[in-house]
C-alpha cells in the first residue's frame, strides 16, 4: 500500500517544471529523453527532436536501452523511420496545401506506436518496478488524475462507454502473471505502452493536456481496422490462445468487452493524423522494410514457404488493400473530419493502393509455388526456398527480391 501511496503523491505535487517523478520511475527506457528534457526544461517540440534522435541512435548502434537489438526490433524500428520520412518527403510536400497536417502530432504516433515491441518496454508488463506499476495504474484508470481525465475525455470523443484498457478490478501481481504467460498479449497492447512516458511527460508539464490528447488520438487503434489479420488475431487466435480465465481478468469490462464478450470492439483510428498514422503503417506492410520487419515477427511459428506466401502471396499485400478499403470506407464517415481532410485521405489512399498492385503484380511475375517450393525467378537461375531454408537465408533473399522492386517500382518513402 506504501508503494501505491507514494507513486499517488509523487503526481500530486505539481510545481512548474520541476522534476517531482521519482528516479525509480524515471530509470527505465525513455529515462534519458525525460531526464535531460526536465534538466533543460524543454518543450514538446524539444522533446519529439530528442525522442527521434534516440530513434536514429538505437538503428546505427543496434542497441536499445543497453539491450542489443533482435533483428525484429530492429526492423520495427526502421519500420517507423520510414513513416516519418514518408511524412516529410511525401505527406507535406504538395498534398498539405489543402489539409492542415500537424508534423510533430503524426510524429509522436509513430514514435509512440511500436515501443511495447523493445523488450526493455515489454518488461513493464510483468516485473515489478515503479514505472510498471504506474503503466497498469494507466491502463486501468487510476493513474494520476490529470492525464486519467484526459485519456477517458479522448475515449469518450471516440465513443467508448468504458474508459479503461485493463480490467480495473484485477490485481496488478495477477496482471503481471497473465502478461508473463502470454507473449500474444504483449503484442496485443504494443500501441498502449508509450501512455507511461506521456503520462509522465504531462505530469511534468513538459507537454500540454491538448498535445497529450492529440498525441494518444494519432497512436491509438492504427492497427485496424478489424478486417483482415487483425481480426482474426483479435477474435479468434488471441482468446484461444490466452485461454477464457486469463481473457476476463484482462479485458472483462473495458473498452474491448462493451459489446460482447470478444475482442471485437477495438476501435478506429481518430482525426486526420491518426487515419494517417494508420493508412501508412497498412501500407508499409507491403514494401520492403515493412515485409522484413513482419518476416521477423512470424519466424518462430512459420516455416520460409509459408513466410514467403504469408507476405508476398496469399495474405499479404492483398489482405493490406482490403484494410486500405476499410480505412477508406471509416474515414469517409468519419465525423471530426472535415471534406477536405476526407478527399485527402481519400486520395492517399488512392496511391497507396495503386503502389501496393504494383508489388503484387510484381511479385506474381516472379514467384510461383511448386510442390510445396517456392521458386524466385529474380537471377539468371531460378532461386529454390523450401521448409528447410534457413531464416537467415531467407531474409538475404527477400532483401535481394525487394530491392530490386523498389528500384523498378519506386521508394516507400517517395510515394508518387
Amino acid at each position: 500500500m506504501k508503494f501505491l501511496v507514494l507513486i499517488f503523491f509523487i503526481f500530486s505535487c505539481q510545481d512548474n517544471k520541476s522534476t517531482i517523478i521519482s528516479n525509480e520511475v524515471l530509470d527505465h527506457a525513455t529515462s534519458v529523453v525525460l531526464k535531460n528534457c526536465l534538466s533543460s526544461k524543454c518543450d514538446s517540440g524539444q522533446l519529439i527532436k530528442d525522442e527521434m534522435a534516440l530513434l536514429e541512435n538505437q538503428i546505427n548502434l543496434k542497441t536499445a536501452y543497453s539491450e542489443k537489438l533482435t533483428g525484429s526490433e530492429m526492423h520495427s524500428l526502421k519500420h517507423q523511420q520510414d513513416l516519418i520520412s514518408l511524412m516529410k518527403n511525401y505527406l507535406l510536400a504538395d498534398d498539405k496545401k489543402t489539409v492542415d497536417i500537424n508534423q510533430d502530432v503524426f510524429i509522436k504516433g509513430v514514435l509512440d506506436s511500436d515501443k511495447g515491441k523493445l523488450s526493455a518496454y515489454q518488461k513493464l508488463w510483468d516485473e515489478q518496478s515503479d514505472k510498471g506499476t504506474l503503466l497498469l495504474l494507466v491502463m486501468q484508470g487510476k493513474g494520476p488524475k490529470r492525464s486519467t481525465l484526459a485519456i477517458e475525455e479522448i475515449l469518450r470523443q471516440m465513443g467508448f462507454k468504458s474508459k479503461v484498457f485493463i480490467n480495473a478490478s484485477t490485481e496488478h501481481a495477477e496482471i503481471r502473471k497473465v502478461f508473463s504467460k502470454h507473449m500474444a498479449l504483449k503484442n496485443y497492447f504494443h500501441e498502449h505502452i508509450a501512455l507511461v512516458d506521456n503520462v509522465i511527460a504531462l505530469e511534468e508539464n513538459l507537454i500540454t493536456a491538448s498535445e497529450f490528447k492529440k498525441y494518444l488520438m494519432a497512436n491509438l487503434f492504427h492497427n485496424g481496422p478489424g478486417v483482415g489479420f487483425w481480426k482474426t488475431f483479435q477474435e479468434q487466435m488471441l482468446p484461444k490462445l490466452i485461454g477464457q480465465e486469463d481473457f476476463k481478468l484482462i479485458f472483462n469490462n473495458t473498452i474491448y468487452t462493451e459489446k460482447e464478450k470478444k475482442i471485437i470492439n477495438y476501435g478506429r483510428p481518430y482525426g486526420i493524423e491518426g487515419f494517417l498514422a494508420a493508412i501508412t503503417d497498412r501500407l508499409s506492410q507491403g514494401t520492403a522494410r515493412g515485409v522484413l520487419k513482419i518476416a521477423y515477427e512470424i519466424q518462430n511459428y512459420s516455416n520460409a514457404v509459408q513466410i514467403v506466401d504469408r507476405l508476398l502471396l496469399s495474405q499479404n499485400p492483398n489482405g493490406t488493400i482490403s484494410q486500405l478499403n476499410e480505412l477508406n470506407k471509416i474515414s469517409q464517415a468519419a465525423d471530426e473530419l472535415s471534406v477536405d481532410e476526407k478527399y485527402f485521405l481519400k486520395s492517399i489512399i488512392f496511391k497507396a493502393k495503386q503502389r501496393l498492385l504494383k508489388f503484387v503484380g510484381y511479385n506474381r511475375d516472379r514467384i510461383r509455388v511448386e510442390n510445396n517450393q517456392i521458386i524466385l525467378n529474380i537471377t539468371a537461375n531460378p532461386i529454390i526456398i523450401n521448409k528447410e531454408t534457413r531464416f537467415s537465408d531467407l531474409i538475404l533473399i527477400l532483401n535481394n527480391l525487394l530491392e530490386a522492386e523498389e528500384k523498378l517500382n519506386g521508394s516507400f518513402v517517395h510515394l508518387k
